[in-house]
């Protein structure tokens, strides 16, 4: 049998980051948008405080400078890259704690609406020339 664990981009970025305690991890998805998350690490275990997320840039880091009020967050944004080496980490952490995804039914989770649509329109039968 084949065994899939599923991960999220966001979600590697805050487990390979090696610190414990709320990480704030963001991308840029452009157009003055980020891609955020803010998780608890406790060593190999994460969990979500504020889902992953697409939402304006500004707000995200205002909204971190509020939070940190109550104590740190440690952040990670968009200079850092994903590791493959955390991609596998965080998936045999997974595997062996028994949590498995259904390989039919895993398909991938988009946080925002793709902002290109289809623009087409059917070609017009060929006329048929007369004499």
């Amino acid at each position: 049998p084949i065994s899939l664990v599923t991960l999220g981009t966001l979600e590697v970025l805050a487990f390979q980051s090696g610190v414990s305690g709320p990480v704030a991890v963001w991308q840029d998805a452009r157009r003055g948008e980020v891609f955020a998350a803010l998780y608890r690490v406790e060593g190999s275990t994460i969990e979500a405080i504020q889902e992953d997320r697409c939402l304006d840039g500004a707000a995200w880091l205002a909204s971190l400078d509020a939070l940190e009020s109550t104590g740190p967050i440690h952040r990670v944004g968009p200079e850092t890259h994903l590791l493959a080496e955390a991609v596998a980490r965080l998936g045999a952490v997974r595997l062996a704690a028994g949590r498995q995804d259904d390989p039919v039914t895993a398909h991938p989770r988009y946080l925002r609406e793709a902002s290109a649509t289809p623009n087409w329109r059917p070609l017009a039968a060929p006329q048929e020339e007369r004499a």
